[in-house]
């Protein structure tokens, strides 16, 4: 994994073949770990979760206490 496309192309390919079973995968890295983590897909915010959550036709969404297990 040299570059930033090897990398998204890496985790393209492996999702669309992502199981209930573990996959192996065999592959060098070659830059650091802070290098491709800043290549990735930053967490979406629980507000951008939440609207993603709304089924069409409905304006609201059912809060939710991430503290209670």
């Amino acid at each position: 994994l040299r570059t930033d496309d090897d990398v998204r192309t890496m985790f393209s390919i492996f999702s669309r073949y992502m199981t209930k079973e573990p996959i192996e995968l065999d592959a060098k890295l070659v830059r650091s770990v802070e290098a491709i983590m800043s290549n990735m897909i930053c967490p979406r915010t629980f507000n951008e979760i939440a609207a993603l959550m709304v089924k069409p036709g409905e304006d609201e969404v059912e809060a939710v206490n991430l503290s209670d297990p």
